[in-house]
């Protein structure tokens, strides 16, 4: 049976939580059923409204008829109350307290002289710490266990709110049924490699805070991320035996409850806190003490923000990711409907951190040109001096900490990364083409009596570079080979692979 919380009695609610023996606060209770229903803010107004009487020593009765009698000195009781939290700095929870009891004593028709107090925009009482795409990668590289892992990635690419993170069930239970093939289970079922995550006020049953504002919204899960929910589960199922709908993603480690209790019930907001904050540390973030887990949702907004301009979603688009409502009839008329068609958007963006596309332009001889089309540069242009401009497209990493990272926790790719660094020097030319294109005349006569030597090294090099470029791609093959597992290899897949691994991936 579910504790109760201590104002359930003294407020005389009822078993149905939406009515009171006292007919002041049962008002209250039906105003809030008219106007939203939120079990959240229902518990907000049933602790502060029990605050209240408790520091007065009356009961809601009590509380109204002594409004009625005296309201200047019920209001200075009040807002003595309210001014304690304000001088504490607590100024967004003072002007909340008198909102709500602004608005008992309103339903119960009673007009109470109560003044709020001014906040700027962006005054924050709790300091906090924004980490980088590249932080928060190493946050999960250092989290400790695959589950606290997988909790750091799901809050930086899918932006979850804390309570909707740890609402999160196996086979969600959707009353749409154009939702009901999109749960946790069946996409598991058909591996999909993007997965989705729907936010649905149906998750207010296992949080009262799971859905904010019962706005639906949903958002995907990028392939490295949801590769790594794969393994969870099926870490689940070797310890746990076959899952069962109810089951969380993320249970309580409270011990007190038994096991068939703890894996249908959420893990508390301070434990998820704890997780983010000691993997803050661990990653050697400065200031990890002001990094929660809502940080990492703005770290989310970050990256949707980002994105190169190619793959870049719109902001409509990207507010429905982040779960916002969009002003107007803006929301009304946005399709929410094509959710195929917005996952194949979201696979196509880079999740990879702090890379910028760059153009890369060389000077080469003529019969060096059929070599570097292969590789993938393009032809520019053909000099007087019968040598030939060629460009391509690179990606340049200009976050050191993840290449770190990468180094640290997966040396073997690091490994093949300084590999195929150096294959790239090696293809070096003596001159680039960011100085001038413009060639002089008489100094390329005065080049010409060297030109067949470097020549002749130059195809040298570019022999060995075909050499070992072959080697390298049959590595590459071999591993993507190896990456095409099905479920069951997966099940019994036993070593984590660092996500700041990028290094097997091939420059466009």
């Amino acid at each position: 049976m579910v504790k109760r919380p201590v104002w359930w009695d003294f407020l005389g609610v009822e078993e149905d939580g939406w009515s009171s023996g006292f007919p002041s606060f049962d008002l209250v209770l039906k105003h809030l059923s008219r106007k939203s229903k939120s079990i959240s803010s229902r518990n907000s107004y049933c602790y502060v409204v029990w605050f209240l009487c408790s520091k007065l020593r009356v009961n809601p009765e009590e509380l109204v008829l002594r409004a009625r009698e005296n309201p200047n000195a019920v209001a200075d009781s009040v807002q003595r109350i309210a001014d304690e939290y304000n001088d504490a700095g607590s100024v967004r929870y003072a002007n909340h307290i008198i909102h709500i009891v602004k608005t008992f004593f309103k339903v119960n028709k009673v007009e109470l002289d109560l003044h709020g107090y001014f906040q700027p925009a962006r005054s924050r009482k709790r300091p906090e710490y924004i980490p980088t795409l590249a932080e928060a990668l190493k946050m999960a590289d250092v989290a400790g266990s695959l589950r606290n892992r997988l909790i750091i990635l799901l809050l930086t690419f899918v932006g979850l709110r804390n309570s909707t993170l740890r609402a999160l069930v196996y086979n969600e239970n959707y009353p749409d049924p154009l939702l009901q093939d999109y749960t946790i289970k069946k996409e598991y079922e058909r591996d999909s490699k993007c997965l989705i995550i729907i936010v649905h006020e149906i998750m207010k049953l296992k949080d009262p805070n799971a859905c904010k504002g019962r706005v639906f919204y949903y958002s995907f899960v990028p392939p490295m991320v949801t590769e790594c929910l794969y393994l969870h589960l099926s870490e689940m199922e070797r310890k746990f035996g076959s899952l069962q709908d109810t089951h969380m993603i993320f249970p309580t480690g409270n011990r007190r409850m038994s096991l068939w209790e703890r894996l249908k019930t959420p893990m508390s907001a301070r434990e998820l806190q704890e997780i983010v904050k000691n993997a803050a540390k661990r990653a050697g973030i400065k200031n990890w003490k002001h990094v929660y887990p809502h940080c990492l949702r703005k770290t989310y907004e970050s990256f949707l923000r980002n994105q190169p301009d190619d793959v870049r979603l719109d902001a409509k688009e990207r507010e429905f990711l982040f779960g916002h409502t969009l002003p107007g009839s803006q929301d009304t008329y946005f399709d929410k409907t094509k959710i195929e068609e917005m996952r194949a958007k979201y696979a196509k963006m880079n999740f990879e951190p702090s890379i910028t596309v760059q153009r890369e332009e060389r000077v080469i001889c003529e019969d060096e040109l059929q070599t570097y089309l292969q590789n993938g540069w393009h032809f520019e242009a053909t000099l007087p001096s019968q040598k030939v401009v060629v460009s391509r497209k690179v990606k340049v990493k200009q976050s050191e900490d993840a290449t770190s990272a990468k180094t640290l926790h997966n040396s073997d790719a690091s490994t093949q990364a300084e590999k195929a660094t150096q294959l790239k020097s090696r293809l070096e030319p003596s001159a680039p083409i960011n100085q001038s294109i413009k060639l002089d005349t008489a100094a390329e006569a005065n080049k010409a009596t060297i030109k067949d030597s470097q020549q002749s090294n130059l195809r040298e090099e570019v022999d060995k570079q075909k050499s070992e470029e072959l080697q390298l791609s049959k590595e590459h093959s071999a591993k993507d080979v190896e990456g095409k597992e099905t479920k069951a290899t997966r099940n019994a897949k036993s070593g984590q692979r660092s996500i700041l691994d990028f290094s097997d991936r091939k420059m466009p």
